[in-house]
């Protein structure tokens, strides 16, 4: 379904060409009625965080309404297999507000499983209930899905990664606790962090730093304080 026109209503959050990109900023404006469902999956996985347009939708669907493009009954709704939106409880309060005040339908515990048509030719979300195990049929008139990340198949079968498949790193030297000669910074560290652009620039000179000095035998002086930074977008400007 993503590779259909914009038209169809079912967008896939993937960094691999200009175009998605550009569709990435105009996806929503053709929501006209019945739900429109906004996906995130296990955390953890890429764009964690920077995925979440839920508001960024919801602002369209205002504007919408006001120029009667949607009708007053559509719904916006966010569906995810964990039970937060983000894992930072400060940061996950905020967006469940905001979600309360938009009146958005937040659903926790739910996987994708399948996306299909029915007999119908409606379009349908498979949903597993994580806890139950409980099997349902969503229909939905809009879609946009943040896909499911797995780790490198060499790296978890070398022993560097995590239960998680990430780096095992010590959170201030970015140094692996196993290995000595291996370092790691950006998506790939395996503690808990915004990934992020921002986070990324605040780790490569502490990386940089300590990667020198091992090379030169010096003990590791570089520490990595925790700085990260994450967009929250609540509308479209």
């Amino acid at each position: 379904m993503q590779k259909t026109h914009e038209k169809e209503g079912v967008f896939v959050h993937m960094l691999d060409n200009k175009k998605r990109t550009d569709r990435n900023f105009y996806h929503g404006f053709h929501h006209t009625d019945g739900d429109f469902m906004c996906y995130a999956p296990k955390l953890p996985y890429k764009g964690e965080g920077n995925t979440f347009y839920t508001f960024y939708y919801d602002k369209m669907m205002v504007a919408d309404r006001l120029a009667h493009r949607t009708k007053a009954g559509a719904r916006l709704q966010f569906w995810t297999p964990n039970k937060e939106i983000f894992e930072f409880p400060y940061a996950n309060e905020i967006a469940l507000d905001e979600c309360h005040k938009r009146n958005i339908d937040v659903m926790f515990g739910w996987e994708m499983i399948e996306v299909k048509y029915n007999q119908h030719e409606q379009k349908i979300a498979v949903m597993k209930n994580v806890d139950s195990g409980e099997v349902i049929e969503k229909d939905f008139h809009t879609l946009s899905i943040t896909p499911p990340s797995k780790p490198h198949d060499f790296l978890a079968k070398s022993g560097l990664t995590d239960a998680q498949g990430l780096i095992d790193v010590n959170k201030y030297t970015l140094q692996h606790k196993k290995y000595d000669n291996i370092f790691a910074f950006g998506d790939a560290v395996g503690f808990k962090t915004t990934r992020t652009h921002n986070a990324a620039l605040a780790q490569n000179p502490i990386v940089k730093n300590n990667l020198i000095r091992f090379l030169q035998g010096k003990e590791l002086n570089g520490v990595y304080d925790g700085y990260t930074f994450m967009p929250l977008y609540l509308g479209q400007n």
